[in-house]
């Protein structure tokens, strides 16, 4: 490994706890889909309408949100950010 190699593992590793990202709850894995490799081996359909199933549940949780009211609820810090010339992210 060279010289250059190695001085920018390091850095990397200096800052690697913010690409850690398993314990959030978008980047772990979905129960419906825990086993998506083994069934695509078996078989695709299965495996392509478990996909189906998890944008359905997303589907569903984005429509708990957005009924529950905690939209409005952010909504004035949100247009505060922006008109302060912040950025949105969601995630």
């Amino acid at each position: 490994m060279s010289d250059t190699s190695k001085k920018r593992s390091g850095e990397f590793l200096k800052i690697a706890g913010q690409f850690k990202l398993g314990a959030l709850v978008t980047e772990s894995s979905h129960p419906i889909t825990a086993n998506l490799s083994d069934v695509a081996k078996q078989d695709i359909a299965v495996a392509l309408k478990l996909l189906f199933d998890v944008d359905d549940d997303v589907l569903k949780k984005f429509r708990e949100f957005a009924e529950s009211g905690r939209a409005m609820e952010i909504k004035e810090t949100i247009l505060r950010s922006l008109k302060n010339g912040g950025r949105i992210f969601f995630t």
